[in-house]
């Protein structure tokens, strides 16, 4: 991904290529034309280096590992006549007075001369010490069935049992120390939406593409997730062929026509939410009578056979 793609696009693209690449500045007389940052720092800074990327100056500032990034306070000067601006809200920037989060994305500055003229500057703060990297870990749904991540292929298959509502679903997921997980939103503009592990809600009736980014390293990789319904695999015998009774149910429940051994038996609620799980000396009858009335998901496991059907406790 081209660095300016990224920086047009931070926060949900909330900067835009009209507003600051290709303007035209205006050169009135007696006006100012440096719209540059001269001196950049936080007080936890070890180290700050500017990097000229051609369509912005990038500026690393490397603090000590364990440093809280989430409430830095940068002191910096800019060109005489110049102001500076935060890219992304453009309200003016104060040198000691604004605080940043700079753990999600760089922190851009939009820098404006007195004669028009505009500079973009990205700060990135990194950990020294810290081996920053790309990748999902983990991507886990509650009540998950099957998950497996492809590292190679860059794909996460899950399944979930049958009936489990897919619009709607959170994840919990870990990503490599220093990158953060987004939702492509919009695969043309790359329009993005940070996901916040526990609490990121996400319709999942079609696969969904997210990107692992590492800001420091300004390099990601996007990873597909697909969440489908639990379905028999290598199954012995036709689904249609499982069965359970009585349902609705007042407690006992059976499984019937399993002409192996049952090495699970879990209950899931509506969302995917795990409430009941047998497990150990399982028979073909199961007591569910401390079970609350409602509706369920009930997941039989069966050898290498993954059955799930409805059920009513009432």
């Amino acid at each position: 991904m081209l660095y300016s793609t990224l920086l047009l696009t931070l926060f949900s693209g909330v900067l835009s290529a009209h507003n600051y690449f290709g303007a035209k500045p205006v050169e009135p007389f007696g006006l100012l034309g440096d719209a540059e940052i001269l001196t950049y720092s936080i007080p936890e800074a070890t180290n700050v280096e500017f990097i000229d990327v051609g369509t912005a100056i990038r500026i690393e500032v490397a603090v000590p590992e364990e440093t809280d990034l989430t409430n830095l306070v940068p002191t910096f000067t800019v060109s005489e006549g110049a102001n500076a601006y935060n890219s992304q809200t453009m309200e003016e920037e104060i040198s000691g007075e604004n605080s940043h989060d700079f753990s999600f994305l760089p922190v851009s500055y939009l820098i404006e001369a007195e004669d028009g003229t505009q500079s973009i500057y990205a700060v990135f703060v990194y950990e020294e010490g810290v081996n920053y990297e790309k990748e999902l870990i983990s991507y886990n749904i509650p009540g998950q069935i099957t998950n497996e991540i492809d590292q190679e292929n860059l794909t996460v298959n899950i399944t979930l049992p049958a009936g489990t509502d897919l619009t709607s679903l959170v994840a919990e997921f870990e990503v490599s120390y220093g990158a953060v997980l987004t939702y492509i939103s919009d695969p043309e503009t790359y329009e993005m939406i940070p996901q916040i592990s526990g609490e990121t809600a996400n319709d999942f009736t079609d696969p969904k593409v997210f990107s692992v980014f590492n800001h420091l390293m300004n390099e990601y990789l996007d990873y597909t997730v697909t969440i489908e319904h639990a379905t028999s695999v290598n199954s012995t015998f036709s689904d249609a062929q499982f069965s359970i009774y009585p349902n609705p149910t007042g407690g006992v429940l059976f499984i019937d026509d399993v002409d192996s051994s049952i090495s699970k038996v879990t209950i899931f609620d509506l969302t995917g939410k795990q409430v009941k799980l047998f497990e150990s000396s399982l028979t073909n009858k199961i007591d569910l009578s401390n079970l609350a009335n409602g509706l369920y998901i009930i997941t039989v496991h069966v050898g290498k056979d993954v059955f799930s059907r409805k059920l009513i406790k009432k």
